[in-house]
């Protein structure tokens, strides 16, 4: 058995001691008490995709395909689409200081997501990462930030317009106990 997450978007622009791409996801498999035996596809067009064994489960497998934009995406758009389509959970996922990445999520994802899961229910998850420095209020200063920051509000109204049940949640940072404690919950209530 396998459980299948479609992720799409960049949370991070970072990389590891290692010298490869940091991402909530990449941290939550290595996770060493949890998962074994992981594995990085990237072979494929459009999607890198991770595959790892539960340490808990005989024959359960997580399969991750990650996608970081539109662009990418709509590049194989029929191959695409049977991925997202088979997913068990979807994962829209942006730095709160990356509104270029948000609006790009925003315009294209919403009626696609409609269109592929309205006859059934699939967890889809918006997931914002960052830190704002300061709290929204209304000053030159902070509506300045508006342009370059995602807001709130914006995150829940993008969750709104996807439906089906669309959480969003933000992160403040990387933090592996921040990443363990959300996604064991998601992943677990696939699992388990």
């Amino acid at each position: 058995m396998s459980i299948q997450i479609v992720s799409i978007g960049k949370d991070y622009n970072g990389l590891c001691e290692d010298g490869t791409e940091l991402s909530v996801l990449s941290l939550y498999l290595k996770h060493p008490y949890l998962y074994w035996d992981l594995h990085i596809e990237e072979s494929h067009s459009v999607f890198k995709v991770y595959k790892v064994k539960v340490r808990s489960r005989d024959n359960m497998e997580i399969v991750v395909h990650e996608c970081p934009d539109w662009d990418t995406f709509a590049s194989d758009l029929q191959s695409s689409l049977a991925t997202v389509a088979g997913g068990d959970i979807i994962l829209l996922k942006f730095a709160i200081e990356n509104k270029p990445l948000f609006l790009d999520i925003k315009n294209n994802f919403p009626p696609l997501l409609k269109q592929i899961f309205s006859p059934r229910c699939v967890p889809v998850i918006v997931l914002a990462f960052g830190f704002r420095d300061r709290p929204s209020c209304s000053c030159p200063m902070c509506t300045s930030d508006r342009e370059v920051c995602v807001s709130p509000l914006e995150g829940l109204q993008l969750a709104k317009d996807i439906g089906l049940g669309a959480t969003y949640l933000e992160l403040p940072n990387l933090y592996p106990r921040n990443v363990q404690i959300y996604f064991g919950e998601v992943v677990s209530g696939r699992v388990f």
